[in-house]
């Protein structure tokens, strides 16, 4: 294992290119690291692509701004939570109900959003994100 207080990096998947190079690359200590998108489990139906993060108030996939959302903090079960709920709030959502759920969570949590136009953002200071 790796010494407690070491630095650890992890690659996020290029949502445009899953099997590829990792589009960005995260510094933290002692998180937990989940990435929600669309772009590995799908179905394509009429060239129309069908992933399986589903909306449950309109019963089919979310159709949010979001290619993928990572979540990072000391939970493994928040992270994998919250990763599924910010890809179908998107971006705007997410931030606006993050306070509420560093609160609720009672722990420092961060998100990278990369947009569908493979822009990305970062919210929360637990991490270092870098572009590679």
């Amino acid at each position: 294992g790796v010494p407690r207080g070491t630095f650890k990096g992890i690659g996020i998947k290029n949502p445009e290119n899953p099997d590829g190079a990792p589009f960005l690359k995260l510094a933290l200590n002692q998180n937990s690291v989940v990435t929600s998108g669309g772009y590995e489990r799908y179905v394509m139906k009429d060239g129309v692509r069908y992933h399986h993060i589903l909306n449950v108030w309109e019963g089919r996939p979310a159709n949010s701004d979001l290619a993928s959302v990572t979540v990072i903090a000391p939970s493994s079960l928040v992270c994998d939570a919250l990763s599924t709920a910010a890809f179908v709030l998107g971006q705007d959502g997410t931030r606006r109900l993050a306070p509420e759920f560093s609160r609720q969570f009672n722990m420092d949590i961060g998100f990278v959003f990369i947009s569908k136009d493979m822009s990305w953002t970062t919210l929360g200071s637990s991490f270092v994100a870098n572009e590679l």
